[in-house]
């Protein structure tokens, strides 16, 4: 999927919450530690919904 803002190609993920803080993981991600991006500190589900990051925009895109 490409970023309707900057047209640069979005990675697939997953949007998930848990704690206080809602995070994307990337698909294939080995070490959720390291590759999470925090985005926002307010959580809304534990399961997560898949999601597209552009990190350069800071643009996600979710499905729900």
């Amino acid at each position: 999927m490409n970023c309707p803002a900057c047209g640069n190609e979005m990675k697939k993920g997953r949007l998930t919450a848990g704690g206080y803080s809602m995070r994307w993981l990337p698909e294939d991600s080995l070490n959720e530690l390291l590759d999470k991006v925090v985005v926002s500190k307010a959580s809304f589900s534990t399961k997560g919904v898949p999601a597209y990051i552009c990190q350069p925009c800071r643009r996600v895109i979710a499905e729900y």
